[in-house]
């Protein structure tokens, strides 16, 4: 073998292996004992904390001196739980929510401990919920900052950063809409038999579930396959083709996100807590305490 020959191959072995490492263990997944999802469900909800992990994010792209940015696109705190975690916001992201995960949406009080470098114990972020205040501590040692409160009655509550009004969250019978101090922004009408109309601005788009899964704006579908074992969302192109966009199985205390290309995360469900693998890397860490504590007053504006 000549020596251009060697160094050709040494490059597609190379490239092989950068390969193999970016993506989940397949041969994990494929003998993973998986069990059943819970059904699907199409629930109008709010996510206002960012408490996510990414399945899929959208993206914008531009361009400016010959270079191309690209950029995710910002969360939306209201869309639809569609069960077993995922969340579906009204900019079409897609995530699992942490609250979720760890059965503690709704809670009183927590403190969510979230280590973005957890090999090295750094870029850790607390978030502490009390008295219907939300702060966030950037490490262990430093005091923590207040990011919002809520206002108001359950059916109409304020989101408060000090007197600034964020947005309000408006619960009917029939509806969930957002708004601001003049107009309703975003609202989601409930039209009954599984289906909902989301008025946004001049626009409307339809949601709906049925037998065959949930249809969301004719962009998305989200069902069940093999005996409810897999949970996959599917992107309709422009011919009204399903591609699939990505998929979800678990077992016990393990819960996989991928596409088609096996890439995506890991999910280990841990003593109230969770590792989140980014394929094959341990990412982040999630470590709640529901053990109420006391906050202080003086944070907040």
């Amino acid at each position: 073998m000549t020596n251009k020959s060697s160094t050709l191959l040494l490059i597609v072995l190379l490239a092989v292996a950068a390969s193999s490492c970016s993506t989940l263990d397949i041969k994990e997944i494929k003998s993973l004992d998986r069990i059943a999802f819970e059904p699907l469900r199409l629930d109008p909800s709010l996510e206002p904390n960012n408490l996510r992990i990414d399945a899929h994010r959208q993206t914008t792209t531009t361009y400016a001196n010959n270079t191309t940015q690209t950029s995710p696109v910002p969360n939306d705190p209201l869309g639809f739980d569609l069960g077993n975690g995922l969340f579906y916001d009204l900019n079409e992201n897609f995530s699992l929510r942490v609250d979720n995960l760890l059965d503690f949406a709704g809670a009183d009080y927590y403190s969510l401990k979230n280590i973005k470098n957890p090999q090295a114990n750094q870029g850790i972020r607390t978030y502490t919920f009390e008295n219907d205040t939300l702060f966030r501590a950037n490490s262990e040692n430093r005091r923590s900052r207040y990011l919002h409160h809520l206002a108001g009655p359950s059916d109409s509550v304020s989101y408060m950063n000090g007197n600034n009004l964020k947005y309000v969250i408006v619960r009917h019978d029939s509806s969930l809409a957002c708004r601001n101090k003049r107009k309703v922004k975003k609202e989601i009408i409930n039209l009954g038999d599984g289906r909902f109309l989301l008025q946004s601005g001049r626009r409307q788009f339809d949601f709906a579930q049925n037998s065959n899964g949930i249809n969301l704006r004719s962009h998305y579908l989200v069902e069940l396959a093999d005996a409810n074992r897999v949970m996959n969302v599917y992107r309709f192109n422009l011919n009204g083709r399903k591609k699939i966009l990505f998929s979800m199985i678990r077992n016990r205390n393990t819960l996989y996100v991928f596409n088609k290309n096996y890439r995506g995360s890991k999910i280990v469900f841990e003593n109230q807590g969770l590792s989140v693998f980014g394929n094959k890397n341990l990412a982040e860490k999630f470590e709640l305490s529901l053990t109420e504590g006391q906050y202080d007053q003086n944070l907040v504006p």
